[in-house]
């Protein structure tokens, strides 16, 4: 089993500020193979996004390759990786994910890291086809035939044209962490996004994201790390907040929230 390690670093700030938001229900976190690095590549081959090898309809040979570029100075550190790539068609959250992320050392204090993404699935359903039975979108009835053996959680489909009855659905986002080291235990980030769910297929709301965090971590010992945030996200296309039937007047653009967690090391 290989746990998807170069996303939870991805979304860790040097100090270890992990921001707990809806970005841990995009991506895949588990990919079953092996992992092959040295210090500048990463290789890794899976069966597939959070797809068990023993699922002959879902498992598909998934490689990924990333490199690592690093400064002569030590301030600066690139990583492109193409994280997951295949036939990409559409099935059990099989995403194609390109991303690159520029980290950046100011001084003994002050770091930044940025990361750009862009992610894909091919022929996926539109659920925004209403020429199924009854005049029931077809996406749907679709995507319940496929995986008539779930009683829930099957893959999104995508919204397209209403003429369509498969598309092209992809997502992509940009993000910035700015930290700060107050003193030998306490870490302040700083953390701005921005994602488009263009074809909603990610989130169910095809719209546009801008989120905001300020994070502290702190160190207790050298075994625990207590970590609080707070954070707002602005959807500004669609009421995508407290809006689980995606009825549009029936959620909010917006939500505040605080969040706290604590790791305990061993």
């Amino acid at each position: 089993m290989y746990y998807n390690a170069l996303m939870d670093a991805l979304y860790c700030g040097k100090g270890g500020q992990k921001l707990k938001d809806s970005r841990f229900t995009i991506y895949g976190w588990v990919e079953p193979g092996f992992n092959l690095s040295t210090s500048h590549t990463r290789f890794n081959y899976a069966t597939g996004s959070d797809v068990a090898p023993w699922v002959k309809s879902e498992r598909h040979p998934t490689p990924a390759l990333c490199v690592i570029w690093s400064s002569d100075s030590g301030k600066d550190n690139v990583y492109p990786c193409m994280n997951g790539l295949n036939d990409s068609n559409w099935r059990w959250n099989n995403i194609q994910h390109a991303v690159v992320t520029w980290y950046h050392n100011f001084n003994a204090k002050w770091h930044t890291d940025t990361e750009v993404w862009y992610m894909w699935e091919a022929h996926t359903p539109n659920v925004a086809n209403d020429t199924g039975p009854n005049g029931s979108d077809l996406g749907t009835e679709i995507i319940a035939q496929q995986y008539s053996y779930l009683n829930y959680g099957a893959p999104s489909g995508a919204i397209c044209k209403a003429t369509l009855v498969y598309c092209y659905s992809y997502a992509w986002a940009a993000l910035n962490y700015l930290n700060y080291q107050i003193g030998p235990r306490d870490i302040v980030t700083w953390r701005t996004d921005y994602l488009n769910d263009a074809r909603g297929q990610r989130t169910g709301f095809k719209t546009r994201y801008y989120e905001l965090s300020l994070g502290l971590t702190h160190w207790v010992g050298d075994t625990i790390e207590l970590r609080p945030e707070l954070r707002y996200e602005h959807a500004r296309d669609a009421d995508a907040y407290d809006n689980p039937t995606a009825t549009a007047g029936m959620g909010r653009n917006s939500q505040l929230t605080f969040a706290a967690d604590a790791i305990f090391h061993f």
